[in-house]
């Protein structure tokens, strides 16, 4: 509508005299992001009310009054998304597992991730006016945050594109909605890198990513890393567990035969370990000495450092 503003400005002015000031800024905004609104229709808005809603994970539209200003990140991952989009001056308290980046450490504690180390009196003490919560993991505070009008949102994210959406989201609703299109492009630039590695490839390694030990923990269909994985041209061996992280038995690793073993860094295991446990010695990945210990920070939070764990898997798997 806007898009031939400087030639029908006349017209335009005969319709909305009273209104002209808000159109004129309207129309700068829209010239100077035309590229981006073509692309990212959905980051784009044309009034104060759009800007601030989104969303969330579950579904939900979320949509903010104002700017928030006392923001509580219940989850490390939520806590880099905020400093991504540019909003860590607006945080009042976050997780003590925020621990990233540093600066996460010295802001206030809201409580743990788990439930059992979160009070609802430690949120209104706080006087929040923006809460981010997961779901599944904080589901009792939602009708004590309805009660008091304390406007939520719920993280629930299992595939590596649904990361591009939750940024997207708490990067508008925290009301830098500018940078929405510029972060969109940066991740979405990964996600075609590594297409156009793996596309042309024939070979998809199978892959054990290994959580736990004991019991063995690994990640089925519905978690993200299964998404990691499948991404970055590799085949998790529990791909057809509908869990999202499920207790796997070892004669399964063992009989899946996986091309490549993944550990998370934080087990404290070393690859003699793996050598060393009962049957292993039979698995390609032990072998063909593809055993690989990874930031288990870096692949569990689905957070913007997700993408350069994309790219570390890529690597292992096809260079």
């Amino acid at each position: 509508m806007f898009e031939g503003f400087n030639k029908d400005r006349a017209k335009i002015h005969s319709f909305f005299t009273m209104r002209l000031k808000f159109y004129f800024s309207i129309a700068a905004l829209v010239l100077l992001t035309a590229n981006s609104l073509s692309k990212n229709i959905f980051c784009s808005s044309f009034s104060e009310e759009t800007l601030l809603s989104a969303t969330d994970g579950t579904g939900r539209t979320v949509t903010l009054k104002k700017i928030p200003e006392r923001i509580i990140s219940l989850g490390a991952a939520s806590t880099e998304i905020l400093f991504e989009a540019g909003a860590e001056k607006q945080i009042a308290a976050v997780s003590s597992v925020s621990d990233f980046p540093p600066q996460a450490k010295a802001l206030p504690k809201a409580g743990g991730f788990e439930s059992s180390t979160i009070s609802f009196e430690t949120i209104l003490a706080i006087n929040s006016d923006f809460v981010i919560i997961y779901k599944g993991m904080h589901d009792f505070l939602i009708p004590q945050l309805e009660r008091f009008k304390i406007p939520y949102y719920i993280s629930d994210v299992q595939n590596v594109p649904q990361v591009i959406e939750e940024i997207t989201a708490l990067t508008k609703l925290t009301g830098h909605g500018e940078k929405c299109a510029e972060l969109e492009e940066k991740y979405n630039s990964v996600l075609k890198e590594i297409q156009a590695k793996t596309q042309n490839s024939n070979f998809r390694p199978g892959v054990y990513y290994e959580i736990w030990a004991t019991p063995f923990i690994s990640a089925g269909n519905k978690s993200f890393i299964n998404s990691l994985i499948e991404l970055a041209g590799g085949k998790n061996i529990f791909s057809k567990i509908e869990n999202p992280y499920p207790t796997v038995s070892e004669e399964a690793i063992i009989s899946s035969n996986p091309d490549f073993i993944i550990i998370a860094e934080k087990s404290a295991l070393t690859e003699k370990d793996i050598k060393a446990r009962r049957g292993w010695q039979k698995i390609s990945a032990v072998q063909n000495n593809r055993i690989f210990f990874v930031d288990d920070d870096i692949f569990s939070r689905p957070g913007p450092r997700i993408f350069q764990a994309l790219k570390t898997l890529n690597g292992i798997f096809h260079e």
